[in-house]
């Protein structure tokens, strides 16, 4: 199915919106078409965007003196209405469209700059400053609503809101929302997209999406809540890492591929951190991961190691004392500290630093759940220090975020130890020695990093400052060269091929594999009516990937998704434990699929520790290696029951009759 939602846009002036939306498009953010864009008044600067990027354009006046606004209204709808169309999106749109029109055409969002409820018309920005000036209201912003014939008073889709600033001009407002209007307008196409394409590919039975997708500055985030009466799952979340790059709090530009390996380094370290503490991570394809919903805590877990970044920038000032934390004089730059510390941050419009006392006072957490999590940060911490170590790196500083789970229990949510929420160092740079310059004095240790800091750099150089505006009152980014954008995927590349050994096959999906994973998610736990299911696929060595990748397409032919865990019985016991705990904590029923060849402990170790069925499929390059091997897999001692399967497709028909499917 290819659901890509067709738009036909309506401007009347610069069309910043519509070059937005051009950009999302192209981009692959946003998996739609413009079919036609039209504007009421002739030199209007979005129609020569259009036609540069080769959409179709029409100038359509509306003459006051000379014509009706209901005789308006029919050739408006006469025209579109030859055209294969969506939604009818108003974006800057300065004509009210007349009653007979919306009949006609029903499916029409509108952007109105003000909150839902607030300053209908033309004017809502000034008389939104205004009422700020007369005390009357803190926050303004702006919203995207159905139009109906009464002005600006339509359902609403979606609505962002800001604090306006005790030194804000008018000025400052109008250039902060018409920021915001453009992200608030993504929000709402997809929302309704996806509401659109649910209907038409009669998804609805299985599932309902009861909140609008969160549209982040790199992620989407959608909701899965299963309406079925046969199912009892709970919701969970389909969190999408797109290819968006922010910095300095805007969205920079697209790097290809970058959504993929920051998913698949989450995934690896969150398999990895099972055995600290519970983490909402379920599985994941390629740039999406589902997960566990969780009611988040807000407040970021700083834990640092060594004193750099906005530490630094804080200690090079006199500072001694951050989030409670007190540090000592003669300190330098880039060094490590005496000890771990924690340096919390609030999560809200504007992240501010809290100390320990600071987040139990104000009800952020009890003192009971903040001694937990703060044991439990360090703790992971220190495991991460480890396993960097061992992969020539040096894990710098982290952030945790954390959530409450259905049943109220404190879960490591979010992403872990990538390049995006760590930072890292590359060992072999790190001098063993502070450097000192020909005065003896200490300089600068300046080591290799693997994060985006390459976009970072590139921006500063290049005198990027959020106050430089254009003639339209945008933010000037400068456009980030290829070069660097390779560099960036290549430290993000370097990072997971250290610490796994693996490199990433990029893939990034569209809103057609966004659905079609939303629709295997809710099958697969809705198997029967007490079953929360699932096949797990443990293979002993990555070496058996290609066997692991028929079982699992074989597995996905039948409509069964699989996980898959990569752990050697013989060389991580410990793991393969924290994974088979992990697993049956989070399903309800399980059918295990271990592949392993020669010496196969894996099946026997699952099978006596599990609850649940054990098939082995294991991998042989022939007869002779079949012969020679495979009663490594049919002996098992007694009371470990295996099931022994040599044909991917046969696993395959035995897991779905199994689960009755």
């Amino acid at each position: 199915m290819q659901n890509k939602i067709n738009l036909i846009v309506l401007i009347s002036g610069n069309g910043t919106n519509l070059q937005f939306l051009i950009d999302r498009i192209k981009s692959r953010d946003l998996n739609a078409n413009i079919k036609l864009v039209i504007s009421n008044k002739k030199n209007a600067y979005g129609l020569e965007r259009a036609i540069n990027n080769g959409i179709e354009t029409l100038y359509l006046p509306f003459k006051r003196k000379v014509m009706i606004r209901e005789k308006y209204g029919d050739i408006l709808g006469n025209i579109i209405s030859k055209y294969d169309y969506h939604l009818i999106v108003c974006a800057g749109w300065m004509v009210i469209l007349p009653e007979n029109f919306i009949r006609q055409h029903p499916n029409i969002i509108n952007l109105h700059p003000a909150l839902p409820g607030k300053f209908p018309g033309a004017t809502a920005k000034e008389d939104a400053y205004n009422a700020f000036l007369r005390g009357e209201i803190t926050h303004t912003g702006c919203m995207s609503h159905w139009v109906i014939p009464e002005l600006d008073s339509g359902k609403v889709i979606s609505s962002v809101s800001f604090k306006i600033g005790e030194n804000m001009s008018l000025l400052d407002v109008k250039k902060i929302i018409e920021y915001k209007e453009k992200f608030c307008l993504l929000k709402s196409i997809k929302k309704i997209q996806y509401q659109i394409f649910n209907t038409m590919n009669n998804v609805e039975s299985l599932f309902n999406f009861n909140s609008e997708p969160y549209v982040g500055k790199v992620r989407d985030v959608y909701t899965v809540s299963q309406s079925s009466s046969n199912c009892s799952q709970d919701d969970r979340l389909v969190i999408v890492q797109t290819d968006r790059c922010s910095a300095f709090d805007h969205h920079i530009c697209n790097i290809e591929g970058k959504g993929s390996i920051l998913t698949e380094t989450a995934a690896w370290w969150f398999k990895k951190m099972g055995h600290v503490m519970p983490n909402h991570y379920l599985h994941h394809t390629g740039n999406m991961m589902i997960v566990k919903k969780c009611l988040p805590i807000k407040l970021e877990i700083i834990v640092r190691n060594y004193i750099t970044g906005s530490l630094w920038n804080h200690y090079s000032k006199g500072n001694r004392e951050y989030c409670g934390v007190e540090l000592p004089d003669g300190l330098q730059k880039n060094t490590q500290l005496p000890h771990l510390i924690i340096t919390p941050t609030t999560k809200g419009e504007v992240d501010e630093p809290i100390s320990a006392n600071q987040i139990v006072e104000q009800g952020y957490l009890t003192q009971e759940q903040w001694d937990y999590i703060s044991c439990k940060v360090l703790e992971m911490f220190r495991f991460g220090m480890c396993v960097a170590e061992q992969s020539n790196l040096i894990l710098v500083d982290t952030k945790y975020e954390f959530g409450f789970d259905k049943n109220g229990v404190i879960t490591l949510m979010d992403e872990v130890h990538t390049a995006d929420s760590s930072r890292y160092w590359k060992k072999e740079t790190y001098p063993t020695t502070h450097p000192v310059n020909s005065s003896g004095e200490p300089v600068d240790i300046v080591p290799d990093k693997l994060d985006k800091d390459a976009v970072r750099d590139y921006l500063k150089e290049n005198g990027f400052n959020k106050n430089n505006k254009d003639s339209e009152g945008n933010v000037v980014i400068p456009e980030v060269p290829l070069l660097v954008h390779q560099t960036v995927i290549e430290s993000y590349q370097d990072l997971h091929k250290r610490l796994s050994g693996e490199t990433v096959n990029t893939q990034t999906f569209s809103m057609d594999d966004v659905m079609e994973t939303m629709s295997q998610e809710v099958a697969s736990y809705c198997l029967n009516s007490s079953a929360l299911s699932r096949v797990v696929i443990l293979a002993g060595s990555v070496s058996d990937k290609p066997h692991v990748e028929k079982l699992f397409k074989s597995l996905s032919d039948v409509g069964i998704v699989a996980n898959v865990y990569y752990s050697s019985a013989h060389k991580n016991t410990l793991e393969v434990m924290n994974i088979i705990k992990s697993t049956e904590e989070n399903f309800r029923r399980v059918i295990w699929v271990t592949v392993a060849g020669r010496s196969n402990a894996l099946s026997g170790v699952v099978a006596a520790n599990s609850k649940f069925p054990v098939m082995a499929c294991p991998p042989f390059k022939d007869k002779v290696d079949m012969m020679v091997n495979i009663n490594s897999t049919l002996q098992c001692p007694s009371k470990v029951p295996t099931m022994t399967i040599l044909e991917p497709g046969n696993v395959a028909l035995a897991c779905q009759k199994i689960f009755n499917l």
